[in-house]
């Protein structure tokens, strides 16, 4: 049977378990009393055509999506979306991939968590740790109902114990979290996913409709993007393949590009393209995050220059 897969699927956490249907309710609290760091938050939500964000969490929860055409025991999957920490893409990220894994007979569960951007000081590297932390607890708690067979987590390219980015800190502590579970697990180490909606994809279509590509830098340094079908492939053969079993493996394409040459090649359109110097940059993702065109962490991560080989991942995989 072929399987359409959502080219948005941008995974950071699953949980893969037999489900029972053992949860009712479509909304599951992570906390029954406030949690920490907690400051009085209250749900800040931008919808678009394409999209519900959420730009500040008041209470962090998992939504219950039960699949009709599951089996009598099926699995079932924890997605956590993404957004730089500065944002969830809760439709394109969240429920469109819970949707999609209904559609195929999995059960899903999407963690609504709080964003490291709304926090100073160390709230800052806790809040969405400790969230999905709270919610491997409250699985964990019923793990011979649930029957946990797996955590696979997509980290990134370029996290390691020596790291001193707060956006790499925060993952290698997720990845401890998962080594530590006692649960059989798979961490991916993402270079960029790409398909039609992943983020870097959005962020160059709105330059080009503003009729202008920003280079930040040289442009020089690189990129190893992995299609988004081929990291849905390469998920779905990590839960059922134990030869992917308690390894930590880099999530790369077979081919390495400049981002000035991925700029150009995107650049359909012949946009003007301009470069601007990493302290411009770097300026704008500090005094105007929000309508800076990259983050500060966006621009750690590519001049961070992190590329890897393929051929791990090919011969574990077979992609």
């Amino acid at each position: 049977m072929k399987v359409n897969l959502p080219i948005n699927l941008l995974f950071l956490v699953l949980f893969i378990f037999s489900s029972n249907n053992l949860f009712s309710q479509t909304k599951i609290k992570l906390y029954n009393s406030t949690p920490s760091c907690d400051l009085n938050k209250k749900d800040v939500i931008e919808e678009t055509e394409l999209d519900l964000r959420f730009f500040e969490i008041e209470n962090p929860e998992m939504w219950y999506y039960p699949s009709e055409h599951k089996k009598e025991e099926n699995n079932a999957i924890l997605v956590i979306p993404g957004g730089g920490y500065q944002f969830l893409s809760f439709t394109n990220e969240g429920t469109n991939v819970a949707k999609w894994l209904n559609s195929i007979g999995i059960d899903a569960f999407v963690l609504k968590h709080r964003l490291p951007y709304n926090y100073n000081g160390s709230c800052k590297q806790k809040v969405a740790i400790e969230d999905a932390q709270k919610a491997l607890e409250i699985i964990k708690k019923d793990s011979e109902k649930f029957k946990i067979k797996k955590i696979i987590y997509v980290s990134g390219l370029g996290v390691s114990n020596s790291t001193t980015l707060g956006y790499f800190i925060s993952k290698l502590k997720a990845e401890n979290l998962i080594r530590n579970s006692g649960l059989d697990y798979t961490i991916f180490r993402a270079s960029y996913i790409v398909g039609p909606d992943d983020p870097l994809t959005q962020n160059l279509d709105k330059q080009i409709r503003n009729g202008q590509l920003i280079i930040p830098g040289s442009g020089k340094y690189r990129l190893q993007p992995i299609s988004i079908d081929d990291v849905c492939k390469i998920i779905l053969i990590a839960s059922i393949n134990k030869k992917l079993s308690n390894k930590t493996i880099d999530l790369v394409g077979p081919k390495t590009i400049s981002f000035e040459n991925y700029v150009k090649k995107f650049n359909k359109s012949r946009s003007q393209i301009k470069k601007i110097s990493l302290e411009q940059a770097l300026h704008a993702a500090l005094n105007n995050p929000q309508k800076a065109l990259y983050g500060v962490d966006d621009l750690s991560i590519m001049v961070g220059d992190f590329v890897s080989d393929h051929k791990k991942l090919e011969k574990l995989t077979g992609l």
